[in-house]
Formats: C-alpha cells, sequence, structure tokens
C-alpha cells in the first residue's frame, strides 16, 4: 500500500507552532465528589455548575464515574467527579480548598435538590 504524501498533507489541518506551558510553581489539591442527582438532569450542566462555583481555583474536572443501584433512589444516579484546585501565586490552604468544595456541594443541591452521596 503506497501513500500519496501531497493528499495527506491538503487533508491534515495546518501544522501550528507547539507552544509549552512551564510547569506549576505550587502543588494542587485534589478532591473526589459524589452526588445523587435525578437522571433527566445532564451531566455537562451539573458540570457547569460545579465549574462556576468552583471558581478560579478549580483547574480540572473530571467525571470518573456514574452509578446506579442499591441505596439509589428510583430514577436517580450518582455522578462522581474528581477535582483539581491550583493556585498560580501560592499554596492553598485546606480552608480554602474546603470553602470552594462546600460552594460546589450546595451549587447542584440549590439547583436541582442534588444530595451529596455518603458511603
Amino acid at each position: 500500500t503506497e501513500l500519496d504524501l501531497e493528499t495527506l498533507l491538503q487533508v491534515v489541518p495546518e501544522r501550528r507552532e507547539t507552544r509549552f506551558k512551564g510547569l506549576p510553581r505550587f502543588p494542587s489539591v485534589n478532591r473526589d465528589l459524589a452526588i445523587v442527582i435525578e437522571e433527566k438532569v445532564p451531566v455537562a450542566a451539573v458540570m457547569e455548575t460545579i465549574r462556576e462555583a468552583g471558581g478560579d481555583l478549580l483547574k480540572e474536572l473530571y467525571l470518573f464515574d456514574v452509578f446506579k443501584g442499591r441505596r439509589i433512589p428510583a430514577g436517580c444516579h450518582s455522578l462522581a467527579f474528581a477535582l483539581r484546585f491550583r493556585s498560580a501565586d501560592r499554596t492553598l490552604t485546606e480552608e480554602e480548598v474546603n470553602k470552594r468544595l462546600e460552594a460546589i456541594v450546595k451549587a447542584p443541591e440549590t439547583r436541582w435538590g442534588a444530595q451529596l452521596r455518603s458511603g
């Protein structure tokens, strides 16, 4: 099999200059959070609400588990998220992270009646 390089170059997106960011100077703080919420609420909307509540210190947010089953009410599911907090200019205190986490838990609770999943 032969490849036509000219044809490939025409369909490949224009090359962009690679740019690198320096490594963060300050450590991140990781937390996991699981909430129970009605299935009809879009996960993307929940994530957007979490991002808004997390503010500028919430650097990364990933959904890593969706669970239905025992101890989860009918019509609901559990969504588990990994959160990463970091500041560009200082090491975060436990108090700062906990305050943001409280706001993150409260936001979907207020907006959709979500509950923090325990156990």
